[in-house]
């Protein structure tokens, strides 16, 4: 049976099975990780497996999605709590993850690798989003401002993703006593060594924070005409030519 078929089917039912949301923040592009969760509430607390994905259980709001009548995007809310400072740390060292890509799941628990029929190509079309801004932060929950993937679409300048303080270029890496450049595309070829934070360190631990103040680092005398690939004069995230 077709996917759409089984989800129609599902969700036509006077008493459909239960809906299960599944997160993805893909933070690779400000030099973070990948995280997978799913909402604590609706999975009593228990890792959840999907399409061979482990999805850690999170207390997670999404809120104000909906797109309104009067034709105006949506700005959703992520509210996700701080339990044991899962995103703490990549907030602090990677600039509040702003440029992070969301990607929510929505599945029935049948349909979950443990179910009664897995089917992991069995999900709604996933909602995409990007994380504009930080509202908050404090002992008890980290809370952003997204911007919708449809209001994303279009033209980029130039051609490509436009982000205020994140540089997307692609940094040596240290490999058996020496850096490779195989894949890079970052010029800076120094021997001045910071970590993603910005303290000076060894050439082993060398790693870019992709932020502007990083690039200034590894430039000090040349900070009027920096290499990064960051836009100081745009906006937060990404906007579409118009």
């Amino acid at each position: 049976m077709a996917t759409a078929s089984k989800i129609k089917q599902e969700i036509q039912k006077l008493a459909p099975d239960a809906l299960v949301a599944l997160y993805e923040l893909d933070a690779t592009i400000v030099g973070g990780s990948i995280y997978h969760f799913c909402e604590y509430a609706t999975t009593s607390g228990s890792v959840i497996e999907f399409g061979g994905v482990s999805y850690s259980p999170l207390p997670v709001e999404l809120t104000d999605y909906e797109i309104p009548g009067d034709g105006t995007m949506p700005r959703p809310h992520l509210k996700v709590a701080n339990v044991n400072l899962t995103f703490a740390g990549a907030v602090s060292a990677y600039g509040d993850l702003v440029g992070s890509k969301l990607t929510r799941r929505r599945t029935f628990a049948k349909y979950l690798d443990n179910g009664s029929d897995p089917d992991p190509t069995a999900q709604f079309p996933a909602d995409i989003f990007y994380l504009e801004q930080k509202l908050n932060h404090n002992k008890q929950y980290i809370e952003w401002e997204l911007l919708a993937a449809f209001d994303l679409e279009g033209i980029y300048i130039p051609r490509r993703q436009v982000l205020r303080e994140t540089c997307t270029h692609r940094y040596r890496i240290y490999v058996d006593g020496d850096f490779d450049y195989t894949d890079a595309t970052c010029p800076y070829t120094g021997s001045n060594y910071f970590k993603a934070d910005g303290t000076a360190t060894t050439a082993a631990n060398d790693k870019c924070g992709r932020r502007l103040r990083d690039c200034r680092l590894r430039y000090p005398n040349d900070s009027d005409v920096l290499p990064t690939r960051a836009f100081p004069g745009a906006g937060k995230i990404s906007y579409p030519y118009r």
